[in-house]
């Protein structure tokens, strides 16, 4: 098995002054570990790392809702003014209005990704895409959580090595 963990940093939030911290790892197999894998029938074990997205913002939530709630407002409000001003300002608003709903189903969304507390990763789904991405709130967490998967990948490797061979019949007396 080869590992390769790398570890990133990028800006973030509106004007980039907030910083994020990601493990970027990236697990090979051999065709004997595959082999092993696909013989003993592991590749349903799993490894739960940490998620891979920031946690969602607070403001994230509320306006989600503002966008959802003010929306058919904006929508029927498009329409009286359509009717009204029979001009272009209410198609304006009514296509403002769809963007908004759209916009709170977008946002609605990447909360919901965002608040996964875990990745459960399968050994058949490393031998298929074998990169994982963790998110960390700083550096220190970003060491600890390497450690944490350099361990855990450790006993994939240890299961793999003890699933080689079945053993044999043995007799003794205790």
């Amino acid at each position: 098995m080869r590992v390769s963990i790398t570890h990133r940093e990028e800006a973030g939030g509106l004007f980039g002054a907030k910083r994020h911290y990601y493990i970027d790892g990236e697990v090979l197999f051999s065709e004997e570990e595959k082999a092993i894998i696909a013989a003993r029938g592991l590749a349903k074990h799993t490894l739960t790392v940490d998620p891979a997205v920031p946690p969602p913002a607070p403001v994230h939530y509320m306006s989600a809702s503002l966008l959802r709630g003010f929306a058919p407002l904006l929508l029927v409000a498009s329409c009286g003014i359509g009717i009204g001003l029979n001009g272009p300002l209410g198609d304006f608003l009514a296509m403002v209005a769809i963007g908004m709903f759209i916009a709170s189903f977008v946002i609605k969304r990447k909360t919901t990704i965002a608040e996964q507390p875990r990745q459960v990763l399968t050994l058949q789904g490393l031998m298929d895409y074998p990169r994982v991405t963790i998110y960390a709130l700083d550096p220190a967490e970003a060491k600890s959580t390497d450690d944490g998967l350099r361990s855990k990948l450790a006993g994939i490797k240890g299961l793999l090595v003890e699933s080689t061979e079945i053993r044999s019949k043995e007799t003794f007396e205790l």
